[in-house]
């Protein structure tokens, strides 16, 4: 490892020399930030263009609106579940077996649009790991079981 430092080093003494770079390519010129080595070349007009014109492709947008989707998803199960404990727990602690009737039905409607929710979820997902370019990492389809079994274990706590 030595040896290559110090060839690195070399070579990065070499460049820099006295510190005056102005004989080199580009120099005084702005970096062009926008330009990405890692984009394919036969991508890179259409990337430029989508660019300089705020088009951003499909895939995406719909990235950006999946995230937004989880993450709200995840909050209102973590506050639903948080409000049908502290409801019951009053409820039953005062006796009023009329009221826990009530918040668990209405618990049990919520459930279910909840479910409805995730199910439209993941099938936008499943549209989404249908049209993402090969490369990009696909997103997980939600569990509402497993997001209620959180929701409830964590205020349970």
């Amino acid at each position: 490892m030595n040896r290559w430092e110090s060839y690195v080093d070399r070579q990065v003494r070499e460049v820099i020399g006295d510190g005056n770079i102005s004989h080199m390519s580009g120099a005084g010129k702005p970096l062009d930030l926008n330009d990405d080595p890692n984009t394919p070349e036969h991508l890179r007009m259409t990337y430029k263009i989508m660019r300089d014109h705020d088009v951003t492709p499909d895939w995406m947008a719909q990235s950006a609106f999946l995230d937004q989707e989880e993450d709200k998803l995840r909050k209102q199960i973590n506050i639903r579940a948080d409000r049908f404990i502290r409801e019951m727990s009053k409820a039953r602690h005062q006796g009023k077996f009329v009221a826990e009737n009530k918040i668990e039905a209405e618990w049990k409607t919520y459930l279910a649009e909840f479910i409805e929710r995730v199910g439209r979820y993941n099938k936008e997902v499943l549209s989404y790991n249908i049209s993402v370019p090969k490369g990009i990492p696909h997103k997980h389809i939600l569990d509402s079981e497993k997001l209620l079994r959180h929701a409830l274990n964590q205020k349970g706590d």
